[in-house]
């Protein structure tokens, strides 16, 4: 079923390096702004021990084929406590629960199309698990994830078959939270209005699934620039 998406300043993550190479470069771009007191991090060894041991554990058992290929970043230690006892309303003002610890990493591994890819761990005070962005099941073996060359041809063959624009073509990697997996997303230009500076541009995206090499969905979207 199609959609329609209305995006501002869009950003889509794929690098193209020659004519067959697919590459994501979606790299860690900053600490989330907090309304209390935070202190950061970096590196594991400033956490809790069993914070680290945690961490350790549910990396090798949901990315373990990419344990070597991962990088901490960034963290934050998020005084949760504090702003909830000065702060009734807090709770109320945001969709999900913020973690005490927010700890940012990249996987670093061009064999399976990614040049650099930032997620979140977040784990409240007692070492629970509240946001991971990797799928917990079947996304941790590295022969399991189809090449992101056969996923675009997917995507092409798609496309052309709706009779789209396929001359332009852009790539993204997400993590769908309520799907429990990770998914590329290659949009084809179809419409551009306006200049470098102030401009419109039109999207179909197709959505495929790198463990099965079909077709989730497609997405209208729209990406929006200017001053």
């Amino acid at each position: 079923m199609k959609r329609l998406f209305v995006i501002y300043l869009i950003f889509l993550a794929g690098l193209s390096f020659g004519q067959n190479k697919i590459l994501i470069y979606d790299p860690f771009v900053g600490l989330p702004m907090r309304q209390t007191s935070i202190k950061e991090i970096d590196s594991l060894k400033q956490l809790p021990t069993r914070i680290p041991f945690i961490v350790s554990n549910l990396l090798k058992t949901s990315m373990t084929d990419f344990v070597n290929n991962i990088v901490f970043i960034k963290g934050q230690i998020v005084d949760v406590e504090g702003w909830a006892a000065k702060d009734s309303t807090f709770q109320m003002e945001y969709k999900f629960a913020i973690p005490k610890y927010e700890l940012f990493f990249e996987l670093r591994d061009t064999s399976i199309g990614i040049k650099s890819y930032c997620f979140e761990i977040g784990l409240d005070q007692y070492g629970q698990i509240m946001r991971f962005e990797w799928p917990r099941e079947d996304y941790n073996k590295r022969d399991s994830l189809i090449k992101p060359t056969k996923l675009k041809k997917t995507a092409m063959d798609y496309a052309t078959k709706k009779k789209y624009k396929t001359q332009t073509c852009e790539y993204s990697l997400h993590f769908d939270e309520d799907r429990q997996r990770m998914l590329w997303y290659f949009s084809f230009l179809q419409k551009s209005t306006g200049d470098k500076f102030t401009y419109t541009k039109e999207y179909f995206s197709i959505v495929v699934d790198p463990l099965y090499n079909y077709v989730v969905e497609e997405l209208g979207m729209t990406s929006v620039g200017g001053p």
